[in-house]
């Protein structure tokens, strides 16, 4: 069996270099493992709805097709960038889309994945931001435009979010991060891995009876193209490309 691989938070945009460098990653060192895990903001906006794809959308989605073709399963949760990808993409490309969080069996262990934006529980406004902006009014008002309209929209908050999608994050919630971990780990995962943050971090949280639990931040893709792999033995590790 190949490893399980995680990654988050690549924000590809159109005519972004990163895009060629994605699809390479699809087409080789993805291709030795058995699931690949992406944790949102594939691309740096992406409305799931088909006819409002850009060009860079449809070939990432070929090049996951591909890859889901040759035997890969492919997993996503949706992160704060990414709107209504279940109800459009579950079983194309992927073979499951999460809204909030999902559990990966692998090798007789549990991993659980999220996003992480919901994490902190104290930022009211984001919150009651994404519940608006992802609700089914809004996700039914915007479905009623014509394609051409939807497409030049989304490049244009495309090319206004740019600037925003690596911005510092002035303070990492590690105590809500914590609190958010336990749940899972009631639940049997031995490990959280996380996006969002743009930082590789490994936070370690120990276990009754010597259990070895940990949280997993994944950097941003794009700033290096790490990974978290996870083999069917030892914890989990970030790797770069090749290894």
């Amino acid at each position: 069996m190949g490893p399980l691989l995680f990654v988050a938070d690549a924000h590809l945009t159109r005519d972004d270099p990163e895009v060629d460098a994605f699809v390479s990653f699809l087409a080789g060192d993805a291709r030795r493992a058995s699931t690949l895990c992406i944790l949102g903001d594939l691309f740096n906006l992406w409305f799931g709805k088909p006819r409002f794809a850009l060009p860079h959308h449809d070939r990432v989605l070929g090049a996951l097709e591909d890859l889901r073709g040759r035997g890969v399963r492919l997993l996503y949760v949706e992160g704060n960038r990414d709107f209504h990808l279940r109800r459009n993409h579950l079983g194309r490309p992927f073979d499951d889309v999460a809204e909030d969080s999902l559990v990966v069996e692998h090798a007789g262990r549990r991993i659980a994945a999220a996003h992480g934006d919901a994490i902190n529980v104290q930022d009211r406004q984001y919150r009651a931001w994404k519940s608006f902006s992802k609700s089914t009014p809004v996700y039914g008002a915007f479905s009623m435009l014509p394609g051409s309209w939807g497409m030049a929209l989304g490049e244009a908050l495309e090319r206004k979010l740019s600037g925003t999608n690596l911005r510092h994050r002035a303070r990492f919630p590690e105590e809500h991060c914590r609190a958010y971990a336990g749940r899972f780990f009631a639940e049997g995962s031995e490990a959280l891995v996380l996006g969002h943050f743009h930082e590789e971090r490994r936070i370690d949280l120990g276990g009754a009876g010597g259990a070895a639990r940990a949280v997993y931040v994944l950097p941003a893709w794009r700033l290096g193209h790490r990974r978290l792999v996870v083999d069917g033995d030892g914890p989990p590790r970030f790797e770069g490309p090749g290894g």
